[in-house]
């Protein structure tokens, strides 16, 4: 608390301003600081072992599995990387543990253990890296965690014995902020739409791999050097 009495979270609730009124967002925020010492050092483990938050899947449910989080362990990094990223933008430690407190509390999970949690939000250079390079490129929402299902769907048209099924994907996209008021959206694909998207992929992929054996790692002063 403020020396008012009133809650200073204001910080992280601006911050997070797109997702913190989404029931699903507080839902896993809720789980994510309700984590114990030894499930929040697993985690910071996990993602400074690979220097991001987009860390392998099997990895990932292994890790919720361990810590009997019940298939949200997509769910509580999204939670969990959002989280880091305003609490670090906020310059003082001291600072930040009250925020964190208070933070806590409008997510329903009083006392907030912030000694267990000190070592994911202090200073992780790789990981710190990674956030700020994608905190640079931040121009439109980003997806954090993806999901694809398949399905069939009923063509009823004529009589019944003319019905047909057609199998489609559905895919669930979670974003780093609210789109169209939601956190994650579910869009569809035809097996020829998902043809459409793999080729794509595959292109932007060969793309980022040239991109990166010519840019990754090199500060604009030196390409420009490099070009003259």
């Amino acid at each position: 608390m403020s020396p008012g009495g009133r809650l200073v979270a204001d910080h992280l609730t601006e911050a997070l301003s797109g997702v913190v009124n989404n029931p699903s967002f507080r839902r896993d925020a809720a789980i994510f600081l309700s984590l114990p010492k030894g499930a929040v050092d697993r985690l910071t483990e996990l993602v400074e072992s690979h220097g991001t938050f987009d860390v392998p899947s099997t990895e990932v449910l292994k890790y919720e599995q361990d810590c009997k989080l019940e298939g949200q362990g997509p769910q509580v990094l999204a939670a969990a990387r959002l989280i880091r990223r305003a609490v670090r933008s906020i310059e003082r430690n001291e600072d930040r543990r009250q925020h964190l407190v208070d933070f806590a509390a409008l997510m329903n999970v009083p006392p907030f253990d912030y000694e267990g949690f000190s070592r994911f939000f202090s200073e992780i250079p790789k990981l710190d890296t990674e956030e700020l390079q994608r905190g640079a490129i931040a121009v439109a929402p980003t997806v954090v965690d993806s999901r694809l299902y398949s399905d069939l769907r009923v063509i009823s048209h004529g009589p019944v014995e003319d019905w047909k099924f057609v199998p489609v994907v559905v895919a669930r996209l979670q974003f780093d902020e609210s789109v169209a008021g939601q956190q994650a959206l579910f869009i569809q694909f035809t097996e020829e739409s998902l043809a459409d998207l793999k080729r794509e992929i595959e292109r932007t992929e060969d793309a980022l791999r040239n991109i990166g054996r010519r840019f990754a790692n090199r500060s604009f002063s030196e390409e420009k050097n490099a070009g003259n």
